[in-house]
């Protein structure tokens, strides 16, 4: 597993997330397969998570404002609108 897979599985693994927000981390063995999933926040979890590592892998600072556009476009298209 590599570095990005393990910080994703540690963080979705945590019990109060996984309670409050109804899922079960053992459904997500990536974090490509969390990026994919209909529960917004395994996937905007998944998304900070891929997107740093990117950007550590590219030895470049990470970009706030892209994932910050990205992780808003996501909760908002996914969570927000179902509060209306």
């Amino acid at each position: 597993m590599i570095t990005k897979d393990r910080m994703f599985k540690m963080i979705i693994s945590n019990k109060k997330l996984q309670d409050d927000y109804r899922y079960d981390a053992n459904d997500y063995p990536d974090c490509v397969s969390g990026m994919y999933s209909d529960n917004a926040v395994v996937a905007v979890v998944a998304m900070i998570v891929n997107q740093i590592s990117m950007d550590l892998s590219k030895k470049q600072s990470v970009d706030e404002g892209a994932l910050y556009k990205k992780i808003f476009n996501h909760l908002n298209n996914n969570l927000l609108s179902y509060e209306n």
